[in-house]
């Protein structure tokens, strides 16, 4: 009834559990995707806000960002200023 699969060498067990185990690595890692909620962006026209330029990573722009967090819609005390900077590698 069953075919039974029989492995001549332990290499070839294991080149067969390394390119399964690839096969698996790399089908999950571009299923992966990002998404943003536009509702968190505090604008009026919310869709029409472009945020093509972040979609790849180190693509924000260089510059002060201010940074205020709100709980269950609730403004809280807390309030950080962040500046992103170019750094040369």
């Amino acid at each position: 009834m069953y075919k039974k699969l029989k492995l001549t060498t332990i290499s070839e067990l294991i080149k067969n559990i390394y390119c399964s185990l690839s096969v698996l690595i790399i089908g999950c890692a571009s299923a992966y995707a990002v998404e943003f909620n536009k509702d968190l962006i505090e604008a009026e026209d919310r869709e029409n806000v472009n945020l093509s330029q972040f979609e790849t990573d180190g693509q924000l722009p260089v510059g002060k960002y201010s940074l205020n967090a709100l709980i269950n819609n609730k403004r809280t005390p807390i309030h950080l200023d962040l500046q992103w900077v170019l750094i040369d590698n």
